[in-house]
């Protein structure tokens, strides 16, 4: 892991949800860092499950573009169209 992206590793904890077919979610605070590690070559979005705190803005991480997001009763749907994913992304999601 590189130093740019050490935040959303070092220091966090995970267990916040069961490992999802795009990535890990992490938790530092009360930001959540959601890695992308699988490519998401059909979706233009991603589900963290189970989610029902509310978040007041989702970011890609390094360079803290915001991204838009909903909140439903499955969880946060995080909107990724438009958006070109490193072959590891961090989401940072603010509550």
């Amino acid at each position: 892991m590189d130093k740019k992206n050490g935040e959303t590793i070092y220091g966090t904890r995970g267990g916040l949800m069961e490992p999802q077919d795009w990535g890990v979610l992490t938790t530092k605070g009360k930001t959540w860092y959601a890695h992308i590690i699988k490519t998401l070559q059909t979706k233009i979005s991603i589900l963290m499950t189970n989610r029902t705190e509310k978040i007041k803005k989702s970011v890609l991480f390094e360079t803290k573009k915001p991204l838009k997001f909903k909140q439903t009763k499955e969880g946060i749907v995080v909107d990724l169209s438009g958006i070109t994913l490193d072959e590891t992304e961090q989401l940072s999601n603010y509550n």
